[in-house]
């Protein structure tokens, strides 16, 4: 839930929040994570299992198809997994 009555959720941006919710842990593929802004009824959706990545505003009438977040992990993330397979 997006509570700033003043954000606006472009598709960009919306693009830009699965992104940055999908780092924070890339090792659940089946994810279904779902974003609504209170003060425009505007929804973002991302089904990784069934890979549908929506943006619905009531404005609309069909929901507006996105591309696949991309998954940026951090520059340490390979370092961490490289320890933990190392730690068995």
């Amino acid at each position: 839930m997006i509570y700033d009555p003043n954000a606006v959720v472009s598709q960009s941006a919306a693009i830009k929040v699965l992104e940055a919710l999908r780092g924070i842990d890339p090792s659940t593929p089946g994810d279904y994570v779902r974003n609504k802004q209170e003060g425009t009824k505007i929804i973002v959706l991302a089904d990784y299992a069934a890979k549908d990545f929506l943006y619905i505003s009531p404005s609309s009438e069909d929901p507006i198809v996105l591309s696949e977040p991309i998954l940026h992990l951090p520059p340490w993330q390979e370092e961490l997994d490289n320890l933990q397979r190392l730690a068995g």
